[in-house]
């Protein structure tokens, strides 16, 4: 690996461009999920199931069929359950290295705690909590012709100031602004491409990605581009137990399930999974039944989620229910969030 002696500095004016970049995946897992609530005492977001498949999958699939073959995944919060379930990565067409923090790092530290495994390659990094269809093929290919030393993908998006809003000049493709007021606003999606370069502006530590990465390459005048996501493409954090379920009803739409071939058939507008045991005379529509689930006879369940172990016995309407546990869900009450809470430029000083 290269050394950088001048740490927290890069050389702004050097062309990062080669014939051909090398690069490896890394999927963000170790978050607590506390905004889950009892969901995510059960569940760590990188396994929470959509359509019976964890999250986690969906990045690791998606990696792997942008020609990705290697990818680090992070560990703190149930560590355990996670290796368990995504096992050497071997399944996915990946082999997945994973780090365990003892701390959590945050974004920053994460990156740059694996800056030995990553040596000379550009890393493609995805938070473990979304689901999208952009091209990560294109998104790379941006990032090595333009010679950037990160790559953000950005989508639009009303409430991007609310939430720390990136500025991107949609000519050039050229971020201008990160929790600031110039260029197009827009919303940063969690996932990017950065350079070694990158990470040696990084500190040892716990770090923000944003506030002791993206900023003061900005600031340098390091060149940082956005790829500035489509109207049509799709993008969905389930950080809420209300975006979790919405996250599920979404992918009902057969057009924008077509962009994800591994998941389970439907039958009609329901998802059965193998082994989920569904009374003749339940009547189900917009919802995901899984197994380990007993329903009465006779219920009607529009729109919910039937994680194991839960019980129903009355007729269920936007609900999450698992063991011991029945969440109603009000799909109407927006808690607005629609992306990584970067804060406000106050909020960083």
């Amino acid at each position: 690996m290269t050394e950088h002696k001048n740490k927290g500095t890069v050389d702004v004016t050097a062309d990062t461009r080669s014939s051909h970049l090398n690069f490896k995946g890394m999927i963000l897992a170790a978050g607590f999920g506390t905004r889950l609530g009892p969901l995510g005492e059960v569940y760590p977001k990188p396994l929470l199931p959509v359509h019976g498949v964890p999250l986690a999958e969906y990045a690791l699939r998606m990696m792997s069929s942008a020609g990705i073959t290697e990818v680090a995944v992070n560990l703190h919060y149930k560590s355990g359950v996670i290796r368990q379930i995504l096992g050497d990565g071997s399944r996915f067409g990946v082999t997945i290295t994973y780090f365990h923090e003892d701390e959590i790092l945050g974004t920053g530290g994460a990156l740059r705690n694996v800056r030995e495994w990553m040596a000379d390659s550009h890393l493609l990094v995805m938070n473990g909590k979304v689901i999208t269809d952009v091209d990560l093929a294109s998104v790379m290919e941006l990032h090595q012709t333009s010679g950037a030393t990160g790559t953000m993908v950005l989508r639009p998006d009303p409430n991007a100031a609310r939430w720390g809003a990136i500025g991107a000049d949609t000519t050039t493709g050229k971020i201008v602004s990160i929790l600031g007021d110039k260029g197009t606003p827009h919303m940063f999606t969690g996932i990017s491409v950065v350079s070694p370069e990158f990470i040696s502006v990084l500190p040892d530590g716990p770090s923000c990605s944003v506030r002791n990465g993206w900023i003061p390459l900005l600031e340098q005048g390091a060149p940082l581009k956005a790829h500035i996501m489509g109207s049509s493409d799709y993008w969905w954090e389930h950080s809420t137990p209300q975006r979790y379920l919405l996250g599920n009803i979404n992918l009902f739409d057969k057009n924008l399930r077509s962009h994800f071939p591994w998941l389970p058939p439907m039958d009609g507008s329901t998802v059965i999974l193998a082994g989920a045991k569904v009374p003749d005379d339940t009547d189900v529509s917009e919802s995901v039944i899984h197994p380990e689930t007993h329903i009465a006879p006779g219920i009607r369940v529009r729109r919910s989620i039937l994680l194991p172990g839960a019980e129903v016995q009355n007729d269920m309407y936007e609900c999450v229910a698992f063991r011991g546990h029945l969440l109603r869900i009000d799909l109407h009450d927006s808690d607005g969030f629609t992306g990584p809470k970067l804060g406000t430029p106050e909020s960083r000083r």
